[in-house]
């Protein structure tokens, strides 16, 4: 039970950062929608990248760039999402 509601507040806060609007998405990550899906399909295709089986690849891009465009440390993310959400993004950065 507690691992859906944390999949669906990480899908709530995906959707707010990429999928709502152009101007969220820019003001958020720093890219319109349509830069920040072509950068995740390079990563796909040539990095190599892909998602794990608890986050899919866009949401870690998209915390990644959120942390960068904020200049935030990876410990102030968990005030943006959950507890979980927060381990899963270091850990994936680290894999990169």
């Amino acid at each position: 039970m507690r691992r859906i509601i944390n999949e669906e507040l990480r899908n709530e806060k995906l959707f707010q950062l990429i999928r709502s609007s152009d101007t969220t998405c820019i003001s958020e990550l720093r890219m319109d929608r349509r830069t920040f899906y072509i950068l995740c399909e390079m990563l796909r295709d040539v990095g190599g990248l892909k998602g794990t089986r608890n986050m899919e690849l866009e949401e870690i891009v998209a915390q990644f760039l959120y942390i960068l465009a904020h200049h935030l440390k990876n410990r102030t993310v968990k005030i943006l999402s959950s507890e979980v959400a927060r381990q899963l993004v270091g850990s994936s950065i680290y894999a990169c």
